[in-house]
């Protein structure tokens, strides 16, 4: 007996479920249908800070607020060895410092200083062990491969290169020995380096950091201890000061939307509702074969529970829905009436069940 109850049990269920209703949401209210719900859906949104920084106490019509507690400090020119006082707009700051200078690379270089003739007979430039292409120019008192007393030979690079990698290679054809001197410039002419040279000695690296810094213009600072190689070249540390003016943060709150639909709620829970910006959307029944609009279908809600919609449930809103309910509506009030044919038939069944095993019995 109760094997055969389970069965018609089932059985029930599953024709209660064969003619689920369907509802949708839509923001326009639509002649002649029943409205079963209504509520109010907002756009999502959160503040976001846009602006810049600007000098404390400078004034910008811009923006309409200033962080305070928000700063940033830019250097007023470079580090020195006496600065101000400072103020409320101004800081001092002092601190162990490592200046250096930039090493310029070198466009040419000169052969000079020659006390006896000098007989060259070939001579080649190696940048980082490749060979590099020159020009000479500007040789004085030369008499073919001869630079007499006194003369002197340039040799003009094609593109500047940094001193420390040259490697000069000198074939010469001298009975005597003397010294004389290479001397790097770069493209202004300023003396990076000079090299001593031997009328005896063929090959030469540039590469023992005698340096002419005195020569190189500016001067860098830095807060770490800067290494020597062949592009920086290191002074003596010292405490230096330097002029910082604060700059404080300027802004304006700009509304950054969750997106562009209507919620009633969204999942990230820094966006607000924006009150002055939403939409009335009503709830109505689907009717059969009833085509709804693209922008209405992702709010589609299916009565899985069974086939009496949710709102007459219980016995007052039953009341309410019998009075009022479909009234006018043919289509609507034919649907309710199908989707109860399950209920009669199943009830029918379970009687006829309970009957025959009486009998049977």
């Amino acid at each position: 007996m109760k094997k055969i109850i389970l069965v018609a049990f089932i059985f029930i269920i599953s024709l209660s479920r064969v003619h689920a209703l369907e509802y949708f949401w839509s923001d326009e209210k639509i002649d002649g249908r029943e409205i079963l719900a209504e509520e109010k859906r907002f756009r999502f949104y959160r503040e976001e800070k846009e602006g810049d920084y600007f000098k404390k106490g400078e004034v910008n019509d811009k923006y309409d607020y200033e962080d305070n507690d928000d700063i940033i400090y830019r250097n007023i020119g470079d580090y020195k060895d006496s600065c101000s006082a400072g103020n409320d707009n101004v800081i001092v700051e002092k601190k162990i410092v490592y200046p250096y200078k930039i090493i310029p690379k070198a466009k040419y270089l000169k052969l000079g200083n020659i006390p006896s003739n000098l007989n060259i007979k070939k001579i080649d430039i190696y940048y980082n062990e490749e060979k590099v292409s020159y020009d000479i120019k500007n040789c004085t008192t030369c008499s073919g491969t001869t630079i007499k007393a006194g003369g002197s030979m340039s040799i003009v690079f094609d593109e500047p290169l940094t001193v420390g990698n040259i490697r000069l290679v000198v074939e010469q054809e001298n009975t005597n020995s003397f010294a004389y001197y290479a001397y790097f410039y770069d493209e202004n002419s300023i003396q990076i380096i000079n090299k001593i040279l031997s009328s005896m000695k063929n090959e030469y690296l540039i590469d023992d950091y005698s340096y002419q810094y005195n020569n190189f213009k500016e001067t860098y600072y830095s807060d770490e201890k800067v290494e020597r190689d062949y592009v920086k070249y290191p002074l003596e540390e010292k405490e230096m000061c330097i002029e910082k003016e604060i700059l404080t943060y300027r802004y304006n709150l700009n509304k950054k939307y969750y997106d562009n639909n209507y919620h009633t709620s969204v999942d990230d829970s820094s966006y607000v509702k924006d009150e002055a910006d939403y939409k009335v959307y009503y709830k109505y029944l689907k009717l059969e074969d009833e085509i709804i609009p693209e922008e209405d279908s992702n709010d589609l809600e299916l009565n899985s529970g069974n086939n009496i919609p949710s709102e007459i449930l219980d016995e007052k809103a039953f009341e309410e829905v019998v009075e009022t309910g479909y009234k006018g509506h043919g289509k609507r009030k034919l649907a309710y009436l199908l989707s109860l044919i399950p209920l009669l038939i199943s009830g029918i069944i379970v009687i006829f069940i309970v009957k025959m095993q009486k009998m049977s019995n």
